[in-house]
């Protein structure tokens, strides 16, 4: 299994608020394994993920993490600030059971919107289980 979404429409974070990240638009979804924003696993094994985020100007941490079943968060990228325009991104390696779920959430200091158009960079997340 392997999918590589993005979101496609505007998403307002709000400030200091853990929000799960929206995503309307899949590139990739071949055991189709994602949907409501979810990647929720059908074959048992150890999963590559990866999610970014970026944009323009800000200030103030960001924080991206996978968060599985609902419940255990998983960091991904914990940045303290940023002065300019930014890009961030991480990599995580879970193992997941056949019908655990992960989903991508962010928290930012100072909320903006996200969204993929011309003033930020594309909010993506992707993933695909490692043959072993």
């Amino acid at each position: 299994p392997a999918f590589d979404v993005q979101a496609a429409t505007s998403q307002t974070i709000s400030s200091n608020t853990n929000t799960k990240v929206i995503f309307d638009q899949e590139n990739l979804d071949t055991d189709n394994d994602f949907a409501s924003s979810r990647f929720t696993a059908s074959v048992a094994g150890f999963y590559v993920f990866h999610g970014s985020t970026g944009g323009a100007a800000r200030n103030g941490y960001i924080a991206i993490w996978l968060k599985k079943n609902g419940s255990t968060d998983y960091y991904m990228v914990d940045s303290s600030n940023h002065n300019g325009s930014y890009t961030e991104q991480g990599t995580k390696v879970l193992y997941l059971n056949a019908n655990d779920y992960v989903e991508l959430w962010i928290n930012m200091a100072s909320g903006r919107t996200l969204a993929h158009n011309n003033t930020n960079s594309s909010t993506r997340f992707s993933g695909f289980r490692i043959i072993t």
